[in-house]
């Protein structure tokens, strides 16, 4: 049998058959065509996918850094908190220290309150707590402590106890209350006011004003007539409080007057003798 012999066939082309153009080349030309139009489209469609994603990735720093700002926010509420623990723990201190600051001056004035003002210019400053060694002997112990105390300050009044105590039982008054106004308005006696050089005898600032000045023959006839005074517009109407009786009898005083009255008060009935 003859050997059959195989020429070499020609590739064909595959899109052209005998010349002429096959159907599935014009589509091919038309599908290249078709992806060069959309060839800008997909540029779109590739940058709205990038803007996506990066969208996507701007929302994932904004929630995180939300995150953050949460966390700072609670850390900053806790250092708040213990702060404002340690503020209120400073505050405490300070305020008992003010506290106790307060309390140790109150408790220092009430003993060693003296009181400054003064109603008259004729008027002392007050006495300080009496340490006088003494002993009273016999008659009235309210006159001797009277004359005790103003001796021990050199008040011009010294010696007039029994005048004071004797008045005073007349017109039922308090023993001291004269000469607490004495102490008060003139230093006992020793500023009184004086008219063309001449005594007044008048420590008690009774109806003087401006040039117009009480005057008496002495210490006892103002004893007596101030004391009269007193008996009949005061107490015998059941006015005791120094106070009310300054409204009358000092109405210009902002108070000193009967805080002052009732300190030296309390200084003469509150004597005692070392023996006592």
């Amino acid at each position: 049998m003859p050997r059959k012999i195989y020429q070499k066939k020609k590739p064909k082309s595959f899109f052209t058959k005998n010349g002429r153009e096959l159907k599935s080349y014009k589509d091919f030309n038309a599908v290249y065509s078709l992806l060069e139009q959309l060839q800008p489209r997909k540029e779109q469609v590739l940058a709205i996918t990038d803007l996506v994603f990066k969208k996507s990735k701007f929302n994932q720093i904004k929630e995180r850094l939300g995150n953050l700002e949460e966390i700072a926010t609670q850390k900053i509420r806790q250092i708040y908190q213990i702060d404002k623990l340690r503020l209120s723990m400073i505050s405490l201190g300070i305020n008992a220290a003010l506290l106790l600051a307060l309390v140790f001056v109150v408790g220092t004035n009430s003993v060693n309150q003296r009181p400054i003002s003064k109603y008259s210019i004729f008027s002392s400053k007050p006495l300080t707590v009496l340490g006088a060694s003494v002993s009273l002997f016999g008659g009235d112990p309210r006159a001797a402590t009277i004359d005790k105390i103003m001796d021990a300050y050199n008040c011009p009044l010294a010696g007039k106890g029994k005048v004071f105590v004797k008045e005073a039982d007349n017109n039922g008054i308090p023993y001291w209350l004269l000469a607490a106004i004495a102490f008060q308005e003139s230093g006992c006696g020793k500023y009184t006011p004086k008219t063309g050089g001449e005594e007044s005898y008048n420590a008690w600032g009774w109806g003087v004003w401006g040039k117009n000045v009480r005057m008496f023959e002495n210490w006892d006839e103002g004893i007596k007539t101030i004391s009269r005074y007193m008996g009949d517009n005061f107490y015998s109407k059941g006015v005791t409080n120094t106070c009310e009786i300054m409204r009358i009898y000092t109405p210009s005083s902002n108070g000193s007057w009967c805080l002052g009255v009732n300190y030296y008060g309390d200084i003469i009935q509150s004597y005692k003798s070392p023996d006592r």
